[in-house]
């Protein structure tokens, strides 16, 4: 899991910081897609990735506050039929063993 996650968070990194390159990639491998659409695509997956957690803590970082109030939202719109405690179903300790201030540790 965590060499996974970090290969994923590491070209994460990478796509944010070469946006042009990153859909230049898309395209290579999807030719019928639109470069215009594919980089609006882009541009606001990273805005709304982009928060204060994650540019403190690096793209992908979550906290067990944002997972309980994502459940609570889901319980209260009957998405989930009963509470779960959060700590048995969220961990960061993955993250916290691939990131470094902010940025993937990278063999």
């Amino acid at each position: 899991v965590e060499r996974f996650l970090r290969a994923v968070l590491k070209g994460l990194e990478y796509a944010e910081a070469n946006r042009e390159e990153a859909v230049e990639i898309v395209l290579k491998f999807g030719p019928q897609e639109e470069r215009d659409h594919q980089t609006f695509m882009l541009n606001t997956e990273f805005d709304r990735a982009l928060t204060e957690v994650t540019r403190e803590n690096g793209i992908g970082w979550q906290t067990a506050d944002q997972w309980q109030t994502f459940h609570d939202t889901l319980l209260e719109f009957g998405a989930i039929e009963k509470s779960v405690d959060i700590t048995t179903v969220f961990t960061d300790e993955y993250l916290k063993s691939i990131y470094e201030g902010g940025v993937v540790v990278w063999p």
